[in-house]
């Protein structure tokens, strides 16, 4: 069967979103300058490993140019054909990978939370539900307030949360 033009653009634009990851960083042509000597001397860094250590996470240390690599050393001992790093290489590598694994990881705990709030709320509305059967009609009223509190609450957890972040990563063109 024929695609449709909206199925060929998608296919298109997948595939130059594709391209567009395999492709080589630009600025990695003519930096001479390791990325773990200038990440030493930033003043920048202090930020970022407090705000891991708030978070209880051991920062990494950006003390050598090794590239990319699992803590579990699994992803390089899998399959011969992983491309989790293609491309990435060297402490910059190492640096651009943990950017967007460390931005996957907190989506995926967000997720978890909102998931946890969702059914809390959930509970507790139940919970109203069978209260409100064969109680006074003062209560059921103030029953009724605490359900449109949570529905509203139920609401904000639908929305989503956008962060603005430095542009990190330079390919293609």
């Amino acid at each position: 069967m024929p695609l449709t033009n909206a199925e060929r653009q998608k296919r298109h634009y997948e595939r130059r979103k594709e391209m567009q990851k395999r492709a080589p960083d630009l600025v990695r042509a003519f930096a001479a300058r390791p990325f773990y000597e200038f990440y030493g001397e930033s003043g920048d860094a202090m930020s970022f490993e407090t705000a891991l250590d708030i978070a209880g996470i051991e920062p990494p240390s950006f003390d050598d140019d090794s590239g990319p690599a699992s803590f579990s050393g699994e992803i390089e001992r899998g399959d011969p054909g992983n491309e989790t790093y293609h491309g990435q290489a060297k402490s910059i590598g190492r640096a651009e990978v943990m950017v967007g694994t460390l931005m996957s990881a907190a989506a995926e705990l967000a997720g978890i939370i909102n998931a946890y709030k969702v059914d809390a709320i959930e509970r507790e509305e139940e919970r109203l539900h069978a209260l409100a059967d064969g109680s006074t009609p003062d209560k059921r009223r103030e029953i009724l307030e605490e359900l449109v509190r949570l529905n509203r609450m139920r609401d904000r957890l639908k929305k989503r949360v956008r962060w603005e972040l430095p542009q990190w990563e330079l390919k293609g063109e």
